[in-house]
């Protein structure tokens, strides 16, 4: 049982991947339908912005046609732990100076 009290989620070793099932989507969506996305190089802060501006939870992250994974609060949360778990106490962290890449 997880945390939750149900059973946790299992995934099929046969399910298709995120990359997968975004370029799935990406065939039916019309040619004229904007995709919100965000790219490696992006800042955390923009990345941050575009969520709140558009009211989602997460984008997926391209480079080029590729779908490479998600970018979401809680994908940048588990990288501002980790940062500053490693972060020395000399150096100052600042999670909003964090890339989409360093989230991922």
């Amino acid at each position: 049982m997880s945390r939750s009290g149900r059973p946790p989620t299992t995934i099929a070793s046969d399910s298709p991947s995120v990359t997968e099932l975004f370029h799935r989507v990406n065939s039916v969506i019309p040619d004229e339908q904007e995709l919100v996305t965000v790219d490696l190089e992006m800042a955390v802060a923009d990345a941050l912005d575009l969520l709140e501006k558009h009211g989602f939870s997460q984008v997926p992250v391209v480079v080029g046609r590729e779908v490479l994974g998600l970018f979401s609060h809680q994908t940048f949360s588990r990288a501002v732990i980790t940062h500053s778990r490693a972060a020395s106490k000399n150096r100052k962290f600042e999670p909003l100076a964090l890339t989409v890449e360093e989230c991922t």
